[in-house]
């Protein structure tokens, strides 16, 4: 195991890790927190650790690189899980929603353009019927 020291404020990632049990907190104190952080082969590490390292890496807005030196594990590595289980039907099901709706709204503004133009007619023939 690899024993990371951290500043107290401004660590980040790596105490966001420690909270939801991706690492190990070994010390507290007010300036430094020391995670141990696994320097395992790939196939050491859990599936909910790679599950997790994953929906961070995509989720938090930080480079992969400082989520991977973060965690304790390879650009590489992280890489190679952000491939295998990445979920594809989160970047495809948000897309066909948006064509769904984009489509139903294209609907609705035809109906009411429609309904628009019928008005303006019926105005046109109503004021000329006045004497």
């Amino acid at each position: 195991m690899k024993v990371k020291a951290i500043k107290r404020f401004g660590f980040g990632l790596a105490a966001l890790a420690a909270i939801t049990g991706l690492v190990t907190v070994l010390r507290r104190s007010p300036e430094r927190l020391e995670l141990a952080t696994g320097d395992r082969r790939d196939d050491e590490h859990s599936e909910e650790f790679k599950r997790e390292a994953v929906r961070i890496a995509l989720t938090s807005g930080l480079s992969r690189e400082r989520v991977a030196k973060d965690l304790g594990i390879g650009k590489s590595t992280l890489g190679k899980w952000l491939s295998q289980y990445r979920p594809t039907d989160l970047v495809s099901a948000p897309q066909a929603d948006l064509a769904r709706e984009n489509e139903r709204l294209r609907l609705e503004n035809r109906v009411l353009k429609e309904e628009r133009d019928i008005l303006k007619k019926a105005t046109q023939f109503f004021a000329s019927q006045r004497p």
